[in-house]
């Protein structure tokens, strides 16, 4: 009896602690968007879509910020070269709902793009 107590306290401890890292994942902190604030791609990418400007759709091919729209970020890698990177660069905006989800809170989405994550969790420290 002693055994199966000890088996059944060590299952419940194992349960929660990994619930309890599965929640610091998701409220880990989100990269900020690669967009200006009120630039024609932002909105977009708020509204899950990507911007159909000539010269965001080619800025878009090579991963990059449009210069001409995003003053302070132009020039700039958008995403991590994952899913968010291939569906920027393909014209779309990335349909993973972890993705649609952090495009609407003007962020990105720390899972798909952990490189990005680091660069930010490197300027905190």
């Amino acid at each position: 009896m002693k055994i199966r107590t000890l088996v059944m306290a060590l299952t419940a401890l194992a349960i929660g602690f990994g619930s309890a890292n599965l929640l610091a994942d998701e409220n880990k902190e989100q990269p900020k968007s690669p967009f200006d604030k009120n630039s024609c791609c932002s909105k977009s990418y708020v509204k899950a879509e990507a911007c159909q400007h000539p010269c965001c759709l080619e800025a878009a091919k090579d991963n990059k910020v449009c210069k001409k729209c995003n003053a302070e970020n132009g020039g700039k890698q958008a995403f991590d070269n994952g899913c968010c990177g291939k569906a920027y660069a393909a014209g779309k905006a990335c349909d993973h709902p972890c993705c649609v989800k952090a495009a609407k809170a003007s962020g990105i989405c720390a899972k798909c793009n952990p490189k990005k994550a680091e660069k930010k969790e490197e300027a905190k420290s």
